[in-house]
């Protein structure tokens, strides 16, 4: 993959621009060499890119094509394309001919969703935002969001509405006597922002051995008509093809809360968690995940550039990771809430 670097303004981040070139592109050649197999850095990092989006592809188009500048090894992971042998000298006619035009390159199917979404797609996230919160000490520190929904919806003993986060910000982090939730995602009409503090814990699984990471709380108040976020029915089958995972939260502690709308795609999933790609920053942890409905899906927990890929996958990409709100379910009926811990 090439990119110009007369094209490239001072300042840019060229690592950054390459990755974005490669998903704006209609395809791309892996050009492959003794050398190039054997070198590290981020020439791997741009193939595992591409092998990224090369799955993100509609059936039968294509995308990817290895391409052999002399006798060498394909590996592994580029081996399920037909490589093109470049130095052969029938080779490159045929290459030609094999390249999509900008005609003949189909479009997927959600690209409408991609470019385009309705104002009612907005108005109803801006309806879920405002059971979203920020947890803050009583100095006004935030340490991460979480959010409201039905008691009911995870578990019968659990009240009407809970609050629910991440176990490692409370109790791990913030002891839920001194922590605090603030909504400021709330209509002009209530105020900036309405604060509530933690009355009980209801359930809560360390973050520790992989566990699911995950409190759940009562509140002494909730917002005026705000409604508890709405569960989706399953996640979608497998295998994934353009699936959607959008966050709401508090990045970087900001006070106004954040919607990542940016590079939303749901990669994998098991019995417990899920992998998706989209915009989180530190403050993030305890933020709902949601589907491209904007029903709940996950509980958002971490990042990290090397993650490593579930069901047994070989290799790692970088990802962002969540507990699936069917897992916290299926933890609760395995252990049900004892009782709240009064604070």
């Amino acid at each position: 993959m090439l990119v110009r670097r007369g094209r490239l303004q001072p300042g840019q981040d060229w690592a950054s621009e390459i990755s974005k070139a490669i998903r704006r592109s209609r395809f791309v050649l892996a050009c492959i060499s003794n050398s190039s197999i054997s070198k590290s850095g981020f020439v791997q990092k741009e193939l595992r890119i591409a092998l990224d989006v090369a799955d993100e592809q509609p059936e039968g188009s294509t995308f990817l094509i290895p391409v052999r500048l002399e006798e060498c090894e394909i590996p592994d992971r580029l081996k399920r394309w037909q490589a093109a042998d470049l130095f052969k000298p029938e080779t490159y006619d045929r290459l030609r001919r094999a390249l999509p035009s900008k005609k003949s390159t189909p479009r997927p199917k959600e690209s409408m969703t991609r470019e385009f979404s309705s104002w009612t797609w907005y108005r109803t996230g801006l309806q879920r935002c405002r059971a979203v919160a920020r947890v803050e000490t009583g100095s006004d520190d935030a340490v991460g969001t979480g959010f409201l929904v039905a008691g009911p919806d995870l578990h019968p003993d659990l009240p009407p509405i809970v609050a629910m986060t991440a176990g490692f910000i409370v109790p791990e982090y913030l002891h839920p006597a001194v922590a605090l939730l603030t909504f400021r995602g709330l209509d002009d009409h209530q105020g900036p922002s309405v604060r509530y503090r933690v009355i009980h814990q209801w359930w809560y699984q360390p973050w520790a051995d992989r566990g699911l990471a995950t409190t759940i709380l009562e509140l002494d108040g909730y917002p005026e008509a705000v409604d508890p976020l709405p569960l989706a029915e399953a996640l979608p089958p497998k295998p994934l093809r353009n699936q959607r995972a959008y966050i709401i939260g508090h990045p970087g502690g900001v006070a106004q809360p954040q919607f990542s709308l940016h590079d939303n795609v749901l990669l994998d999933y098991d019995e417990r968690f899920m992998h998706y790609r989209t915009s989180t920053d530190g403050g993030s942890a305890g933020s709902p995940v949601f589907n491209e409905k904007w029903r709940l899906i996950g509980l958002h927990l971490s990042s990290s550039s090397i993650m490593l890929r579930l069901n047994n996958a070989r290799g790692t990409y970088a990802a962002r990771e969540g507990v699936i709100i069917d897992a916290i379910r299926r933890g609760l009926a395995e252990q049900p809430p004892e009782g709240p811990r009064h604070y």
